[in-house]
């Protein structure tokens, strides 16, 4: 008998561990992508995701599930949740391109930034870990050639070692910048993108106040403000209003 319920044990034991070991739920969910069964992929893809496991390339086929299925909303959702992941994701990249080439609202969302967007959204270039990364190594080196200027053998070291500290420290400072302001860009700012099939971009926070203007199903809204069950965005194109907390899934 005490055999029996030790087997059972081992048994449950097994059943318990396979059902949390995440590679064989994504074997499972790729079979069901291969098989088209894309519910099945998606629902075993979200159940992952509330179990904690948190993967670039998770987000990237549940993205393509949602997008078989038409469910763009969700797609976009998922690609740019890979992109803020792996800013490199190339077929993250190319698949919300070709999904924004779709929508309803044509905002000009994949043309190339200009020159100075690239000042102010410099994640577009490196992450903010990259840029801090980059900004210590000039930092260290700063400080390694004011350590020439204090003790170098005779005044050409020492001349060098001071032009060169200073120089590479403001450098230093200056890679810093780009650091908070990816960072900020990335961590801070919160994006959104639209769920419901059609709402309207209303010009107070408030059902009664006129519309702006209709916001459709994958567009990606910046919010500026919180206020009662309202977000202030902007949008793309320069558009701004307020829109309904509950067609937009935050980013973020």
């Amino acid at each position: 008998m005490k055999a029996y319920i030790f087997l059972g044990w081992l048994l449950l034991i097994g059943l318990m561990l396979q059902a949390q070991n995440p590679s064989a739920q994504l074997g499972q969910a790729m079979t069901a992508y291969q098989q088209q069964d894309y519910a099945k992929a998606t629902k075993i893809y979200q159940q992952l995701l509330v179990s904690g496991y948190d993967d670039a390339g998770l987000y990237y086929n549940l993205g393509n599930c949602y997008f078989q299925q038409k469910k763009r909303g969700m797609a976009a959702w998922c690609y740019e949740k890979t992109l803020m992941r792996d800013h490199n994701h190339e077929r993250a990249t190319n698949n919300l391109a070709v999904l924004r080439s779709q929508l309803v609202d044509q905002l000009d969302e994949t043309l190339e930034p200009q020159w100075w967007e690239w000042f102010l959204n410099p994640q577009w270039m490196l992450s903010s870990n990259r840029w801090t990364q980059i900004g210590l190594v000039f930092w260290w080196l700063g400080l390694l050639g004011l350590l020439v200027w204090r003790v170098g053998k005779n005044r050409v070291q020492r001349r060098v070692g001071f032009f060169a500290g200073v120089c590479l420290s403001i450098l230093a400072i200056l890679l810093f910048l780009p650091a908070w302001f990816s960072y900020r860009n990335v961590n801070l700012k919160k994006t959104g993108i639209v769920l419901a099939v059609e709402i309207p971009l209303k010009r107070a926070p408030e059902t009664a106040s006129m519309d702006a203007r209709k916001l459709h199903e994958g567009v990606k809204v910046y919010i500026d403000d919180e206020l009662a069950g309202w977000y202030k965005v902007h949008l793309f194109n320069g558009d701004s209003g307020w829109i309904a907390t509950q067609g937009v899934a935050l980013l973020q």
